[in-house]
């Protein structure tokens, strides 16, 4: 048993100077992609349940996206909602794309909403949160991205409210903190971010 342990903390401490090692490359600076001319048709699509409130942000942030309109559209996946999502979505603008099966969580959504996007012309698509609200040149840069040969692509995440509340400031040092210590040198080494459920590009 002794033994046992001694090799996890082997481990565990290999893994953890592995991820020091890593993180002194956030001094260096990432090479940028160059900038490319808009060709990327992207569709934009977010699940959403009981999300009138915040739906229309996000939107309205794609809609206004410096980057060509008949490039991108966005498309809301309601599901399970008791609010008035679906109309707050299609006011602001967005495509509506109904599920066709029973939904368990956003991954059924999302499963079911690309299941009929991959029969449309489309080269990535695009995924965010409903709450989420997108910077004005992410399409513009997820081009960049994919036109320079990347197949998956993540943004950086920051907190809108850092200030609002203690629960809002620990998310802003969490994104904070997870971009300066991980994605940003991985990026600098030409290794991969880490992936998670918002902000990001697949090619098709």
């Amino acid at each position: 048993m002794e033994e046992l342990a001694l090799w996890l903390s082997l481990a565990l401490k290999i893994f953890t100077l592995y991820f020091a090692c890593v993180a002194i490359f956030t001094l260096k600076k990432p090479k940028p992609y160059p900038h490319a001319a808009p060709s990327t048709r992207f569709a934009v699509v977010a699940a959403a349940r009981n999300e009138e409130a915040v739906i229309g942000n996000l939107v309205e942030s794609i809609l206004n996206q410096n980057y060509p309109a008949h490039l991108r559209d966005v498309y809301v996946v309601p599901n399970n909602c008791t609010d008035f999502t679906q109309a707050a979505a299609a006011a602001s603008g967005a495509h509506i794309l109904h599920c066709l099966g029973p939904v368990r969580g956003k991954g059924d959504a999302l499963h079911q909403a690309l299941g009929q996007l991959m029969a449309r012309d489309y080269d990535a698509f695009v995924v965010f949160d409903a709450d989420n609200v997108a910077d004005p040149n992410f399409l513009a840069r997820m081009n960049d991205a994919l036109q320079s040969g990347a197949r998956v692509c993540k943004s950086r995440m920051m907190a809108a409210n850092p200030t609002r509340s203690g629960v809002a400031g620990c998310y802003g040092l969490y994104f904070a903190a997870f971009d300066w210590a991980f994605n940003r040198p991985r990026a600098a080494l030409g290794l991969s971010a880490k992936l998670v459920g918002t902000g990001f590009a697949v090619h098709r």
